[in-house]
């Protein structure tokens, strides 16, 4: 349907292959971006790393914004904060099918992934080899958590005659130990901002990426491609997922990193280099979502726009609170 389609805007480029491993880890290691299209994959060469000693704690926000012309926010957003050492959550997700039946869809998916965390006790001292404390157990339990979701989301419309056909994007992260796990459904999206580089952690889960993915398809070919803003799936508009997507391994952070989830209200507006600008000039995670949000409406975005941004922090900063990290309730739009 019209409200299942997405605008397909890759991140810096719509290729996949096994360039990516090697190209991510020279970004990684400080250097500089390269001029052409890169191709998009999850971060498997570069989250290969030794294991992360260092105790870092995090500060975060997340902001979401009904936007510029639609009367309801079909999206939600959500930050569970761990003391420090604990594990931290952030989950996005766009919801679509209807008036009230996208906001049903993302706020039961992201309501499904909080509970089912704390419930797997991800990121706890249990899982993980040496007591890192993240590791193949919370791979495991992130691919749960997804068929979990989406049976959830699929069950509730399946049950409630005027919620049928509604679905949702989603975008998962778990922060524990100096480690991050990410997950994605749709094309909501997730990033890094290391070094001054936006490393773009998912590939929109769209009918031509998959086209591109088997061979079939060319990127130069993709980029005019009729279906181009159609998703490949989303949660809960079927009773199974074709696909998982998660990272390959813990990704071993470092300190002065920044993550972000936007919505395509957001990055359908905003380029990469945008979104990059924004994140490394603003001096607080509060401040970068807030900028993001309103940087989209100034771009003329007619969706929903929601953002969240976490800090990765040097453990001898001041414990990060409750108090200290905040949901931002959206402006007021003349």
């Amino acid at each position: 349907s019209a409200e299942a389609q997405r605008h397909l805007l890759m991140a810096t480029g719509t290729s996949l292959g096994g360039r990516m491993g090697m190209w991510l880890r020279t970004l990684l290691a400080g250097a500089a971006q390269p001029t052409a299209p890169v191709p998009i994959q999850a971060a498997m060469e570069a989250a290969r790393w030794p294991a992360c000693a260092t105790r870092f704690q995090y500060d975060g926000a997340c902001c979401t914004d009904v936007g510029l012309v639609r009367d309801n926010n079909e999206d939600a957003v959500h930050l569970a904060l761990g003391d420090a050492g604990h594990p931290w959550l952030a989950v996005l997700a766009d919801g679509m099918g209807g008036h009230a039946c996208g906001e049903v869809a993302s706020a039961l998916a992201v309501a499904t992934v909080a509970d089912g965390c704390a419930a797997a006790r991800m990121g706890s001292a249990r899982y993980g080899a040496g007591g890192n404390g993240i590791g193949s157990a919370d791979l495991e339990a992130l691919g749960d958590l997804l068929v979990q979701t989406n049976l959830a989301v699929w069950r509730h419309a399946q049950e409630h005659a005027e919620t049928t056909g509604m679905g949702t994007t989603l975008c998962v992260v778990l922060l524990a130990h100096g480690y991050a796990l990410w997950a994605w459904i749709g094309d909501s999206r997730i990033g890094l901002l290391r070094n001054g580089v936006l490393l773009p952690l998912t590939h929109d889960d769209t009918v031509v990426n998959c086209m591109v993915e088997q061979g079939t398809l060319t990127p130069e070919e993709a980029a005019g491609h009729p279906q181009a803003s159609v998703l490949a799936q989303a949660l809960g508009t079927h009773e199974t997922l074709e696909r998982l997507n998660v990272c390959p391994e813990p990704l071993a952070l470092q300190a002065g990193d920044r993550l972000v989830m936007t919505s395509d209200g957001v990055h359908d507006v905003l380029s990469p280099l945008d979104i990059a600008a924004v994140l490394a000039q603003a001096a607080t995670a509060h401040g970068a979502v807030r900028e993001l949000v309103e940087a989209g409406k100034r771009a003329g975005s007619a969706d929903n726009l929601s953002a969240v941004v976490v800090d990765v922090c040097q453990a001898r900063r001041p414990a990060v609170t409750r108090d200290n990290v905040k949901a931002l309730a959206p402006r007021e739009t003349p």
